[in-house]
């Protein structure tokens, strides 16, 4: 079967948002499908009168701001983690980027079906005619519509939202979410029947990331033990408990790294950073001691690779994408891995974890997943 894949792809430092593409391709291609990915753009949210919230959280805007401004001043670039090449060489493309809407109704490349998922492809945030393309309202023909892991990116939706997302789901013949609070969210827009399902990352073993991890093998980096870190968008390092970090990598006498994304780049000592590939980031995770991070995607791999691993909610106005990370680690009975201020970093950090059990968690989880997207890709329902 012939299938296209909409998903978020354009990132130039964000893992997960790659991986979790690579993830779902392959695992298709596994599986005997023709499988690409579609160009389309990142949404552009419609402009709309601004209120006090948006400025409520002011510390957090000035940071931005401080940032952005920093971007502006002339300096030596940021290292290239080669996303491009990575692109170029795991997954396989519609031949058309598409930039407006109509280019993409009009000429949307041929397939038997389209998944839209996984990320948060569903956030909301652009509800333009363009931004409808997330839900494969382009679809006209007689193509198989599904949504694999879409996640809202948040756990409630407004009346009007629901009103919304009402028109667009009754068009899919099989609905899947990567969050609990998803299926609630489909439930309210008339959705019934969407299943919870596992992130794509976590379709695929360890083992399956191997070939990515290989071309690593002439990396100028230093694979040793270390506290790994991975944050995305901070405004301060005391988000993530930074001196207490410190300390326990003083007292584990491990180095401790950093491999930031957004602004976090700008928050720590140049000593502490690292710039790695994708294929580098997979084999820092698998070589690391511990795994430090703010990250959805950084908790997978962790997750993934067996590592240790404490996750620092993200706070302010990024505090509604909790969700996706108290779902995961609540389906994998994982929640004593979420950052808790009463408790120290190294107590928390040193808790063991019984692996065996969370496989067997993990294992019934990805079965569930598995099994949707094969009832829902069969050829004889086409």
């Amino acid at each position: 079967m012939r299938i296209g894949i909409v998903t978020f792809w354009w990132a130039q430092d964000n893992y997960g948002q790659l991986l979790q593409a690579y993830a779902l391709y392959s695992y298709l291609r596994n599986k005997g499908h023709e499988v690409f990915l579609i160009r389309l753009r990142a949404s552009r949210a419609q402009p709309r009168s601004r209120t006090w919230l948006d400025y409520a959280d002011l510390p957090r805007v000035w940071n931005h701001l401080v940032w952005k401004l920093k971007r502006l001043a002339p300096e030596k670039q940021t290292p290239s983690r080669d996303f491009d090449l990575f692109r170029e060489q795991f997954l396989e493309w519609s031949e058309a980027y598409y930039e407006t809407n109509e280019d993409f109704s009009r000429h949307y490349p041929a397939a038997n079906a389209f998944i839209c998922g996984s990320d948060q492809v569903w956030n909301l945030i652009d509800r333009s005619e363009y931004g409808k393309n997330w839900f494969l309202n382009f679809s006209c023909r007689r193509e198989r519509l599904i949504s694999y892991a879409a996640s809202f990116g948040k756990d409630t939706v407004t009346g009007d939202e629901c009103d919304y997302l009402r028109a667009l789901l009754v068009r899919f013949q099989a609905v899947s979410v990567r969050e609990a609070e998803g299926v609630n969210i489909c439930t309210a827009a008339g959705r019934r029947d969407a299943v919870h399902v596992v992130d794509p990352a976590l379709l695929l073993s360890a083992e399956d990331y191997q070939p990515i991890v290989r071309l690593a093998i002439n990396s100028k980096l230093k694979f040793e033990p270390m506290i790994l870190g991975y944050f995305l968008n901070l405004s301060n390092k005391s988000e993530v408990a930074w001196s207490a970090l410190i300390d326990f990598a003083k007292r584990k006498e491990l180095p401790l790294n950093v491999i930031p994304a957004g602004n976090a780049g700008k928050l720590f000592p140049k000593r502490y950073l690292l710039f790695p590939s994708i294929p580098e980031w997979l084999k820092l995770y698998e070589t690391c001691c511990y795994v430090v991070t703010n990250s959805f995607h950084g908790t997978v791999f962790a997750i993934l690779m067996k590592k240790p691993f404490l996750v620092f909610p993200l706070l302010g106005n990024g505090a509604r994408m909790n969700g996706r990370i108290h779902s995961l680690l609540k389906q994998l009975r994982l929640e004593s891995r979420i950052y808790r201020k009463e408790i120290p970093v190294a107590e928390q950090l040193e808790e063991t974890i019984d692996w065996r059990q969370t496989e067997r968690y993990l294992m019934d989880f990805r079965q569930k997943s598995e099994d949707f997207l094969s009832r829902n890709l069969m050829h004889d329902s086409i």
